[in-house]
């Protein structure tokens, strides 16, 4: 059974938003995360410890709780 399951909000896009943020809303293509914006608990986790550098500092991106079957109606 997948655990919870969370989307990472988007905030305005513009010249500040950094390349890690850009991964995880799925601006930007990163084959470690193929379904962003859309993460299971697990990936949620994974991307939070691969992006924590870049994001310590003033990041506008949250990850919010959504459900399982939002998260399959959605992933690519």
């Amino acid at each position: 059974m997948m655990a919870n399951c969370f989307g990472y909000t988007r905030v305005r896009q513009d010249d500040v938003t950094r390349p890690v943020c850009r991964e995880g809303t799925g601006m930007d293509v990163n084959a470690m995360f193929p379904n962003a914006p859309y993460f299971t608990e697990e990936e949620r986790i994974e991307f939070e410890s691969y992006s924590a550098p870049e994001r310590t500092y003033e990041c506008r991106h949250s990850f919010m709780q959504i459900t399982k079957e939002y998260y399959y109606d959605h992933v690519r």
